[in-house]
């Protein structure tokens, strides 16, 4: 016979496995689903999943329910961070700065003139200077010869226009000469009153020392000269222009030599030291047909005739010779005696 308290352990179970098979009845079951609760509803996503930014680049979702880079920059909008190298709008290397803008990295002394003291500069007057403490441009060089912007021993070029050098007054003397006031040696070349040439002498004075050969005209024995019909010659021992030796003196041209005869014509000399033409269409004429020959107080052409006439003798003018046109104004003859 069973005690009390196993009959009620066993009616217990029996209790139990019924509700489970009840339980477990289709029937029973409630139709009711579970929906999952995310953080962020809108897209379906919790804080810290995986994710796609707007551009496409794989990122995680934030507490604002945002789809964010993974890397957090100091400056999102150019994302950079504080101390990232940058270009500046006028495109130079700077620095991004507390303020997430780019500004230059090189601390200048003088920002207003981008320099530092000590940098060679050039001052408003054009010399070679260095910036002060005052961010000035102030000339650094100490002359010996302020006045004159020199040391003793530079280069200088003197009065006259002679190379010299600064001396120890500040004063440019040609070097190496006899005579520093004239800058110029003994028996060196110079002017004296009146513009004649003379010589330095050992007193350093500019003296007329110049002895001619034929001191009536300047000149000495062998210098060219002019004869008084213009032609080249040679002073001669008795201080005469002469003309040199040649075949026709009277021409002062050697046979063969190029001449010009009486009418303008191109001639040679002949054995006969007389000036004989070349040949010519026109022999009279000393010219050929087409050439420009004088006529009264104007010029025509020599014809197929050989006579000077005008091409137009109509208009008495030649072919490209200005006239006057029936409207009064500036023309010139054509070839058909037109003037246009």
């Amino acid at each position: 016979m069973m005690s009390t308290t196993q009959l009620l352990t066993r009616l217990l179970a029996l209790f139990l496995m019924a509700t489970t098979l009840l339980a477990c009845d289709p029937e029973n079951i409630d139709d009711t689903s579970l929906t999952p609760v995310f953080d962020c509803p809108d897209i379906d996503a919790n804080i810290g999943d995986d994710c796609l930014t707007a551009a496409g680049s794989a990122g995680t979702v934030n507490t604002d329910c945002e789809c964010e880079l993974p890397t957090s920059y100091d400056c999102p909008d150019s994302n950079a961070n504080i101390g990232d190298e940058c270009e500046t709008p006028a495109g130079a290397t700077g620095a991004i700065n507390a303020d997430c803008e780019c500004e230059l990295t090189t601390s200048y002394d003088c920002p207003d003139s981008n320099a530092n003291i000590g940098d060679a500069c050039e001052t408003p007057a054009g010399g070679t200077g260095t910036i002060n403490a005052d961010c000035e441009c102030e000339l650094t060089t100490n002359y010996d010869c302020p006045n004159i912007n020199a040391n003793i021993g530079d280069d200088c070029t003197t009065a006259a226009g002679v190379i010299g050098t600064v001396n120890a007054d500040c004063e440019c003397e040609q070097p190496g000469v006899d005579c520093p006031n004239l800058n110029a040696n003994i028996g060196d070349a110079c002017f004296i009153q009146g513009g004649f040439f003379g010589i330095i002498n050992e007193d350093c004075n500019c003296i007329f020392v110049i002895n001619y050969d034929c001191p009536d005209i300047n000149a000495n024995i062998g210098d060219v000269c002019m004869t008084a019909a213009g032609n080249v010659g040679s002073v001669n021992a008795d201080c005469e222009c002469e003309l040199p030796e040649v075949d026709c003196p009277d021409l002062g041209l050697n046979i063969g030599d190029d001449c010009s005869n009486p009418v303008g014509g191109a001639g040679t000399v002949n054995a006969d030291c007389e000036c004989e033409m070349d040949a010519v269409d026109c022999p009279e004429l000393g010219l050929n047909i087409g050439d420009i020959c004088p006529l009264d107080d104007h010029y025509g052409r020599v014809t197929t005739d050989c006579e000077c006439e005008y091409q137009c003798p109509d208009l008495q003018l030649n072919f490209g010779d200005d006239c006057i046109r029936a409207d009064g104004t500036v023309g010139y003859v054509h070839q058909n005696c037109d003037c246009i």
